[in-house]
């Protein structure tokens, strides 16, 4: 998973990735290995450096909530287009923006969508993502059902361009 965020205010590039010992964090440049144990949902016991301590992460909208040792890190996505799902060769493919599993429909074929509008949700690492539309356009082939996992860059449906209504 890669994406954009702003921190207190300030952009960082961060991408996560599993390893056979736990996950890999590369934050802006840093890389740095680390293993965890989820206790309940959203709840965390981290370790890294010899050191262990306990997170909390939340999703409210475009924004993640992290408490780490007392300290609360808000993360706001930068371009919601980065991870919303508006990926692809063109922006007919609306793709899925890391592996995940597919927890909601919202669209189904045939319906007409507007840009930016959210057609799915994908679960990822215990966070929610929205997957939207690039641009206004009618579901032309959905290639998924809910519950399936995806790999990261797999078309999660197909949007033809709206026909022009005539008089």
């Amino acid at each position: 998973m890669k994406a954009e965020f702003l921190i207190d205010g300030k952009a960082h590039r961060a991408s996560l990735e599993k390893t056979a010992e736990g996950l890999q964090a590369v934050i802006d440049g840093n890389r740095k290995s680390f293993r965890y144990e989820e206790t309940a949902a959203g709840r965390f016991v981290v370790e890294t450096d010899d050191k262990k301590f306990r997170v909390v992460v939340r999703q409210a909208g475009d924004r993640t909530h992290v408490w780490v040792n007392g300290r609360t890190i808000v993360l706001e996505r930068r371009s919601p287009d980065d991870i919303a799902g508006i990926t692809g060769a063109s922006d007919s493919h609306l793709t899925a923006p890391m592996p995940g599993t597919l927890r909601k429909l919202l669209v189904k074929e045939g319906d007409a969508v507007e840009a930016k509008q959210t057609v799915a949700i994908l679960e990822a690492m215990k966070m929610e993502h929205n997957v939207r539309a690039p641009r206004d356009g009618k579901v032309a082939r959905i290639f998924f059902r809910e519950g399936d996992v995806l790999e990261a860059d797999a078309t999660v449906l197909d949007l033809e361009p709206l026909e022009e209504e005539t008089s």
